[in-house]
């Protein structure tokens, strides 16, 4: 594939972007007006201030720190290798919070259905969205709806993020100023995808799939010998019913049971995503491809 049409994974994006700093356009207004002023300072014949001076120097470090790094540059390999030799990397949907994700996705729309009516109608969305730089497919779009509440009329974009357990419930009803880097930068993602400008991260605690159940209950009866040893087994019996409880959340009140987080999709992020895939990720990647159509390597530099 030719690197100029190489689109991005939103699930990467935070990899791809790692390391990234560079210049939103309020810091690019900002270097101007900086260096117009040292340079009206120069043709005085007189220096620029302390405080200004150092302003330029640091929005000139962050204009420098752009480039790939370690971790971006992974992202690229990965890229590559599943689309020029058919590699992909390590699954992680064995994880159990992914696991229990995929397996609970509606349940989880359901449960914030309930909770937030003022959202209308929630249906998963079904087919993956493209743009020349990215592509990836949101849980739920709302679109065109009205929230009085938030000010806001126009697209929301919902992330379905099923925990595993009641403390990640309760850690984040008590970290609602804290959003994971991971997740912000997907949503932002989604933002552009699908005009959306209000993001939602839904946090959503359900049962544990009766699948997941299963299983758990067979890891137990392991321990004790298998089932037909363990029939009877008061210890068994009670550890048994324990797991089941605490996978269990049908008893905890709904509202109880989601924990919203909004905000505002970042324009100036989403420029900086298409700067560093045009003049760093693409790049990168055609450089791949140039090594690779070489044939045999000699790093005779390091010798």
């Amino acid at each position: 594939m030719q690197s100029k049409k190489v689109k991005f994974s939103l699930w990467n994006l935070a990899d791809l972007m790692s390391g990234q700093i560079g210049l939103t356009e309020k810091d690019e207004k900002t270097l101007a007006e900086l260096y117009a002023k040292k340079q009206s300072y120069k043709d005085k014949g007189k220096e620029l201030g302390k405080t200004d001076s150092n302003k330029i120097a640091a929005l000139e470090k962050k204009t420098a720190n752009n480039e790939l790094n370690s971790t971006a540059k992974k992202v690229v390999r990965q890229k590559w290798m599943n689309l020029e030799l058919g590699r992909r990397p390590k699954s992680i949907g064995h994880l159990p919070m992914i696991r229990k994700g995929v397996l609970n996705e509606q349940a989880g729309i359901d449960l914030v259905a309930e909770v937030y009516p003022e959202f209308g109608f929630l249906v998963s969305e079904d087919e993956p969205i493209f743009n020349d730089w990215l592509y990836g497919i949101a849980d739920v779009v709302c679109r065109n709806i009205s929230l009085p509440s938030l000010n806001y009329s126009g697209n929301v974009v919902i992330d379905i993020k099923n925990l595993e357990t009641l403390d990640g419930l309760l850690e984040k009803q008590n970290t609602r100023d804290k959003i994971d880097p991971k997740y912000w930068a997907q949503l932002q993602g989604y933002g552009s995808l699908y005009d959306a400008e209000l993001l939602v991260i839904a946090y959503v605690l359900t049962d544990l799939p009766p699948e997941m159940m299963e299983e758990g209950i067979n890891k137990i009866a392991w321990r004790y010998g298998g089932h037909n040893e363990a029939l009877g087994n008061e210890a068994y019996e009670s550890e048994v019913e324990q797991f089941i409880k605490n996978n269990t959340y049908s008893d905890i009140p709904a509202e109880k049971r989601v924990v919203l987080k909004i905000f505002k999709r970042d324009d100036d992020f989403l420029k900086s995503v298409q700067n560093r895939i045009d003049k760093y990720a693409r790049p990168y990647y055609q450089e791949l491809t140039d090594t690779w159509s070489k044939g045999r390597l000699e790093l005779i530099d390091l010798i």
